[in-house]
């Protein structure tokens, strides 16, 4: 298994199938009823998928309008278009698209790279794999056939003990029991594992994606919200730029969140001082969006879905 495998498999830890509804439905000729989600209204779903993003969420002031946080933000409600906004992986964001039938837009770039390679022992090539337990989250349970094939042939080489865990909190517990492991982690699940000696690399040190260049995060909205939502919307992105400065220069988390994560305070701060928050919108954006689609191309052209995202993907509000 070469480097470029191994984010194959970090990737594909939390990466899930979909297929593309391609029969159309007949328009029925009678007037058509606008949905809720068609509708100008005051209170925006916002589904946040990660620890940052909560925060972010939580420190936004929220006079201007009213924010319905979804604390418990699901892949799925996603991937059915059933939300307003969402801040998702970076590496989602072509999925989504796909899934959706093309009816979301990437609005943001929130944060770079924070993505490690954890281990319990120096990896310098090929051979150090050997054997090793391979700890990946699954949390919707249809991972096995799509990393079997990724490795197909070369796990009767390398012999792999692959193990699958609905999410990340299962493999923070797994390590503190295991040897000889290779996992992948994020923040602030990272944190928990800082007393360890463990070895730890960052992806950039594998793969050819240079640092700064791996989009770890991102803000997608739903095409049928932004219909008649664009002021709102648009006054969101505001927002939330200026809450993630804020949380940039003090990191305040409650107790919701903290107790959501398991985290101390102490843990919690150090978790953001070491993610790479930023905020990308307009055509930045989509320049910095468009290169990172291309360096997973390079990958694997799977990653990217039956359909690459066009121009119709990218929000630059013009």
């Amino acid at each position: 298994m070469n480097k470029e495998t191994i984010l194959i498999l970090a990737l594909l830890s939390i990466f899930t199938s979909c297929s593309i509804k391609s029969d159309q439905e007949v328009i029925d000729p009678k007037p058509i009823e606008v949905s809720e989600k068609t509708k100008k209204r005051d209170q925006v779903d916002v589904s946040p998928t990660s620890f940052i993003s909560r925060l972010i969420i939580d420190n936004i002031d929220n006079k201007n309008f009213n924010i319905n946080k979804y604390k418990d933000s699901s892949y799925i409600d996603i991937e059915n278009g059933n939300f307003d906004i969402a801040i998702v992986p970076g590496y989602l964001g072509s999925y989504f698209y796909n899934c959706t039938n093309q009816n979301i837009e990437i609005a943001g770039i929130t944060s770079i790279d924070n993505i490690k390679l954890v281990s319990d022992s120096i990896i310098n090539d090929q051979n150090d794999l050997k054997d090793k337990n391979l700890y990946i989250a699954d949390p919707v349970g249809n991972l096995s056939d799509v990393v079997d094939k990724k490795l197909g042939p070369l796990n009767l080489f390398l012999k792999l003990n692959i193990e699958y865990y609905k999410n990340m909190d299962d493999i923070v517990k797994k390590l503190d029991e295991s040897h000889n492991f290779l996992a992948i982690m994020n923040e602030p699940y990272y944190q928990k594992l800082e007393d360890n000696n463990y070895y730890t690399s960052d992806l950039s040190n594998w793969i050819p994606i240079a640092q700064g260049e791996f989009v770890s995060e991102i803000i997608i909205v739903n095409k049928d919200y932004l219909k008649n939502n664009k002021e709102s919307f648009n006054q969101f992105l505001k927002c939330y730029k200026e809450a993630s400065n804020k949380l940039k220069k003090d990191p305040i988390v409650n107790d919701d969140i903290l107790n959501m994560y398991n985290l101390t305070e102490k843990e919690a701060k150090k978790a953001i001082n070491d993610q790479n928050l930023t905020f990308i919108d307009g055509d930045t954006m989509k320049g910095t969006y468009k290169v990172f689609l291309e360096r997973l191309k390079s990958l694997d052209t799977s990653l990217l879905g039956d359909i690459i995202p066009d121009d119709d993907f990218y929000y630059t509000n013009k």
